[in-house]
């Protein structure tokens, strides 16, 4: 049984880049977020990291209103309420961010990879990464983190099988 699903170099491309962002915001995530935070206020910070994840979530509802143009209403509705179950649910902006990477990572996994083997992916990338800032200094591995991040995997693995092709 093939795992890898034929999909052109521009998507395998962008999940690569996306899997590589991952430990390297978890090296650099500390740095960055000191960066923001002197630049951005609470509530700027909260604006930007959450109209990027209103962006990101209006670019998979028009994806999946593209393919499957019948019950997008309905799918619309459930990624808004997504939306809005994380940002109440998150304590802080920073913590959408995972939301976005993770789930932007878990949707080009599910194009990319049949879905069986694309879930193992993101929960062993969720796991790992988490492993990974235990190792670090300055960061610590929360086990909360990789349940958040194998949500929002999840999250975008659901998004790509609605918004895949029939078959």
């Amino acid at each position: 049984m093939q795992v890898l699903r034929p999909v052109n170099r521009g998507v395998l491309g962008a999940w690569i880049m996306v899997g590589a962002l991952i430990p390297v915001m978890s090296f650099y995530g500390r740095n960055f977020q000191r960066f923001l935070s002197d630049r951005l206020d609470g509530e700027g910070l909260a604006l930007v990291v959450g109209g990027a994840l209103v962006v990101v979530s209006g670019i998979a509802l028009a994806w999946i209103m593209r393919r499957r143009s019948g019950r997008s209403i309905w799918h619309g509705l459930w990624l808004v309420l997504a939306v809005l179950v994380i940002t109440q649910v998150l304590p802080n902006a920073t913590e959408w961010f995972h939301f976005i990477l993770f789930g932007a990572f878990g949707l080009l996994a599910t194009i990319v990879w049949r879905p069986a083997a694309a879930i193992v992916i993101c929960l062993a990338v969720s796991v790992g990464d988490e492993y990974f800032q235990w190792l670090l200094p300055d960061r610590v591995g929360d086990p909360r983190d990789v349940a958040m991040n194998a949500a929002a995997c999840l999250l975008g693995a659901a998004v790509a099988l609605i918004g895949g092709e029939d078959s």
